[in-house]
């Protein structure tokens, strides 16, 4: 059982050390032993789903006036039993208390029974994929074969790995989902992409890019270089398509089947506005270069790009009507 309550200042005093939330103007201290950390690790699997559930405890200690619970487990139920679409739980009051509250003992073995649970183990699962692309690429990294020969550098290939890690179980889920589904049905020498949110960034876009391989390429560094450069034209349409995002991050690989295959990764700040010129050049390369220009919505079912009408104004930021600036491309927004 743990228990969190106030003490008087004798009786801190008088303890050598004291589980207690004695100031709260002070940096939070989580103490866990080795069970709860183990349990943790193993059921929020991510650096975010770990971080947030600390932050949701300490909110619910400090703010909410969580007076006890069962156990860690205890707490972890009630926190995932109370997760949001984005993936991310809390620890808020009942809703028939509106002061302080406890968590029951067996809360955990009540919940691992429950329907939302086997739908969290099912997350968990498909979004190992996920990490296993974040091992190939820190492997890559460790062993020296990615970097300034394979025209990124290192350190853009580990701020890559940093922003794909940072993803939630949710989200990490639903992109190795949509991935993997892209990667089976694309054929082998069709160049073809799929644009995806992140759930736990509403910030963050990403585009799944396949880039097939031809034995016209010279080199496997030409055709690298081909794929890099068709990346960035897909991250420029992209930050000029969609206005949301703040960062998108371009997944390249080669089509299933090619020999040999890999995967380059490619993200970019686009929290500066477009100027003119660059959403002209994004207009042309949609048209001319057929990059996103048969993508008419983004593949989430909570998001949707609303088409704006025809004499509004363009949602470019160009100052023009609809109709007489992108509404030309007679593409769907």
């Amino acid at each position: 059982m743990a228990s969190f309550y106030a003490l008087d200042e004798k009786e801190i005093l008088e303890r050598p050390f004291t589980i207690n939330d004695i100031n709260p103007k002070k940096t939070f201290v989580h103490v866990l032993d080795e069970t709860g950390v183990d349990l943790l690790l193993g059921e929020l699997a991510t650096p975010t789903d770990f971080i947030c559930y600390l932050k949701a405890k300490e909110h619910a200690i400090r703010k909410l006036n969580l007076l006890s619970t069962g156990g860690e487990e205890d707490l972890l139920a009630y926190y995932l039993e109370n997760r949001q679409e984005d993936g991310y739980g809390s620890i808020p009051n009942p809703r028939d208390s509106q002061g302080p509250f406890m968590i029951h003992e067996w809360y955990w073995r009540e919940f691992i029974k429950t329907v939302p649970y086997y739908l969290h183990c099912g997350e968990k699962k498909v979004g190992a994929g996920w990490a296993s692309i974040l091992r190939n690429f820190s492997d890559c990294i460790v062993n020296a074969t990615v970097g300034e020969g394979h025209h990124l550098s290192l350190v853009e290939h580990s701020d890559a790995i940093k922003t794909l890690a940072s993803e939630n179980v949710v989200s990490r889920a639903r992109l190795a989902k949509e991935l993997f589904d892209k990667y089976h049905a694309v054929p082998e020498f069709v160049r073809s992409a799929r644009v995806v949110p992140s759930l736990s960034n509403k910030r963050r876009l990403y585009v799944l890019l396949f880039f097939p391989w031809s034995d016209e390429y010279a080199s496997y560094e030409e055709y690298r270089k081909d794929r890099l450069d068709c990346m960035v034209l897909y991250a420029h349409v992209a930050a000029y398509k969609y206005q949301k995002p703040r960062e998108i991050v371009v997944f390249g690989s080669a089509t299933k089947g090619a020999t040999p295959g890999s995967e380059t990764i490619l993200v970019i700040d686009t929290s500066t506005p477009l100027k003119a010129e660059d959403r002209a050049n994004a207009q042309y390369i949609m048209r001319y270069h057929d990059i996103l220009n048969d993508i008419t919505e983004i593949r989430s079912s909570n998001v949707e790009e609303k088409s704006p009408g025809r004499n509004e104004k363009c949602p470019c930021g160009s100052s023009k009507k609809f109709k007489k600036c992108c509404g030309n491309l007679s593409l769907e927004w």
